[in-house]
């Protein structure tokens, strides 16, 4: 027996929390590999174009 609606309310509230806790630990690692830097692998002695839309410093 039993089956009330406190049931449904604690369902929903666990739930919830499940939910909560999946997307910080998604948000936290899609944050990590977003915020890398592109890398481009070309073989040594490889001949490559490049074409830049805005002035490029080099330092």
């Amino acid at each position: 027996e039993g089956g009330g609606m406190g049931d449904t309310n604690r369902d929903g509230q666990v739930t919830s929390n499940v939910a909560r806790t999946l997307s910080d630990q998604s948000e936290g690692i899609l944050n990590k590999y977003l915020s890398l830097p592109p890398v481009l692998r070309v073989p040594q002695g490889e001949e490559i174009h490049v074409f830049v839309n805005r002035d490029l410093i080099i330092r």
